[in-house]
């Protein structure tokens, strides 16, 4: 063995050989790639259209009896931009909408990192996974998922992004580095 610049040469082989070696070595044990089966569009709306009446029924049973009947009758946003003087006798109250946003994102999100169902994706055989692990994705992540929601329903390509896309991962998918598969 003697070294010859940075470079070791034992009885002819040297360590830049031997490494080039070990990684074309690397490439021959490489393992299979798994076949990943993605949920489809319409598997995945039909969960999200069943989480809507699963999860948000009762919430906003919740609501009504923490806030009171009246308050599901408040003047929504558009009308009090628009000035409507019968929503104005009634205004909206920003708390309950704000608490009812938060009780949907807790339940969600919550059910997403414990099993990565909700009932609706549990309905369409569907999981919500991390996109680079497939395994259960962290907390802040899902929340951003659940935030991501909204920027689709906004433009609502968001939720159709995924239809041309092989992955069938959607904006909301895209910006927190989820995915959502058949579950087995």
């Amino acid at each position: 063995m003697k070294q010859v610049g940075k470079q070791t040469v034992i009885r002819g082989y040297n360590s830049s050989m031997r490494h080039r070696t070990l990684k074309k070595n690397q490439k021959l044990f490489k393992p299979a790639s798994v076949k990943i089966a993605y949920a489809s569009f319409w598997s995945r709306a039909l969960g999200f259209i069943t989480d809507i009446f699963m999860i948000g029924l009762p919430i906003a049973l919740l609501i009504i009896l923490l806030f009171g009947y009246d308050q599901t009758h408040s003047a929504g946003g558009i009308d009090v931009i628009m000035q409507n003087k019968e929503a104005l006798k009634n205004p909206p109250n920003p708390l309950v909408s704000i608490v009812q946003l938060g009780l949907f994102m807790i339940v969600t999100v919550t059910l997403w990192h414990k099993s990565g169902q909700t009932p609706g994706k549990k309905l369409a055989h569907t999981r919500v996974v991390d996109a680079r692990t497939l395994q259960a994705a962290p907390y802040w992540k899902l929340i951003l998922r659940f935030i991501g929601y909204f920027i689709s329903l906004i433009t609502l390509i968001g939720f159709f992004v995924g239809l041309f896309r092989k992955d069938k991962r959607s904006l909301h998918d895209l910006l927190s580095g989820t995915c959502v598969i058949r579950a087995s």
